[in-house]
């Protein structure tokens, strides 16, 4: 059975993240995505039927790209208590930061402490982007032109 979500709209979910961030002390404006933790690119299903990605490998992320940090918050499925996982990496800390196309999915990859990671803006994600502005495709849009706080050479 799927797990129900609290928010019925996609500006319920950012307000909803927003307000967590600003208990978290952490600015918000425009500096937050939705993503999927998942594999390196090889092992992302390149069709986006993501059978072997959705039930083994993807895990369900907001970037956020604060001042001096880049805050991982880590939730399966937006819940009512909003119980995630956070991981603070400091900018000068990582190293490689691209975005990339593989197939019909983009992505971003680092390395911090010697670990690759891989984020990626999902189909699921695109069909946000195309049902005109929302919050992560303004957002997406500003962070791309900022070079994502100037990670993205």
């Amino acid at each position: 059975m799927l797990k129900k979500s609290m928010f019925n709209t996609i500006e319920q979910e950012s307000q909803q993240l927003e307000k967590k961030l600003r208990k978290m002390n952490i600015f918000v404006n425009h500096n937050y995505i939705r993503v999927e933790k998942g594999l390196r690119p090889f092992f992302h299903d390149p069709i986006g039927l993501g059978l072997f990605n959705d039930r083994f490998a993807l895990s369900f992320y907001y970037l956020v790209f604060a001042k001096n940090q880049l805050v991982l918050l880590k939730s399966d499925v937006p819940t009512e208590s909003m119980n995630q996982q956070v991981i603070r990496i400091d900018y000068t800390g990582i190293k490689g930061f691209e975005l990339n196309k593989y197939f019909r999915n983009h992505y971003f990859k680092f390395m911090y402490e010697e670990k690759t990671y891989y984020f990626y803006i999902s189909y699921e994600n695109k069909k946000f982007f195309s049902l005109g502005e929302t919050v992560y495709s303004t957002n997406y849009k500003i962070l791309k032109e900022q070079n994502f706080m100037g990670l993205l050479k």
